[in-house]
């Protein structure tokens, strides 16, 4: 995935594309479910960075197959802003009644729905989430935060989970930086 998002950044599609026509064969030979929905959103993404809209969408239908049975989503969350587009643009068109739910609550999971359509974010935090997010602004670690607020890792990592996926953010600086931007002091 690396190789190919390297490949599309230097302008070198075809390359990219080659290998990732290959990628795909060896991952559907060895029934690599999630390594083969990593490098479906990563090429989607290329399709996109290269103007290929058809083939983005194609891409990201076969994704959205695979994540019926998976419910794997943290490869779309990755490709960022590309994905959201991608997602969007098949919501336009055609789709089976199945893949456009699972396209809408990709979309919707991501955050971009009401981020971008409502120009703000309806996030409801508790304040726990408030307390990590802020946790998060100092730069802590799990393993900090959990010592700092009495919580075990696990916990640590179940409420940045649910604040992620709030969020639609991709990690713990856009978490922060999407908090930001909602108008939530993360002061101390």
């Amino acid at each position: 995935c690396a190789r190919i998002a390297l490949l599309g950044a230097l302008g070198q599609f075809d390359a990219a594309r080659h290998l990732a026509y290959n990628v795909r064969a060896t991952a559907h030979g060895w029934g690599l479910k999630r390594t083969l929905m990593r490098f479906l959103a990563t090429w989607s993404t290329l399709e996109h960075q290269a103007s290929n809209p058809d083939g983005a969408k194609e891409l990201l239908i076969e994704f959205l197959r695979a994540y019926r049975d998976t419910d794997y989503s943290r490869p779309l969350a990755r490709e960022g802003e590309a994905s959201v587009d991608v997602l969007r643009m098949l919501l336009d068109g055609r789709l089976e009644p199945d893949i456009r739910v699972h396209a809408q609550q990709l979309l919707q999971e991501l955050g971009a729905a009401s981020a971008r359509d409502q120009g703000h974010a309806q996030v409801d935090f508790t304040p726990k989430d408030i307390e990590i997010l802020k946790c998060l602004a100092l730069g802590q670690r799990n393993k900090e935060i959990a010592r700092s607020l009495g919580l075990t890792d696990s916990g640590v990592r179940y409420h940045l989970k649910r604040i992620y996926r709030a969020l639609g953010a991709t990690g713990r600086i856009h978490a922060v930086q999407r908090t930001r931007e909602l108008g939530v002091d993360l002061a101390l």
